[in-house]
């Protein structure tokens, strides 16, 4: 997706993962995730945070209300 404000860069995202590991689990690699011992079980994409690669200053946190 193409950023709506300088149209050159691209729009990236973080979140939060969920995970469940061992409790001497301190390696979350590429390879640490694949371990039996590893188990992603959600994410926080309701709390996400957009912004673009470029740093043009295009940010957009989507961040439900509580209430």
């Amino acid at each position: 997706m193409k950023c709506p404000k300088c149209k050159k860069g691209k729009i990236r995202q973080q979140l939060n993962v969920f995970v469940e590991c061992d409790v001497e689990c301190r390696n979350l690699s590429k390879k640490g995730i694949r371990s039996k011992s590893v188990e992603i079980l959600g994410a926080g994409w309701d709390r996400a945070i957009w912004f673009c690669d470029r740093g043009c200053g295009y940010f957009l946190r989507l961040a439900k209300e509580r209430g």
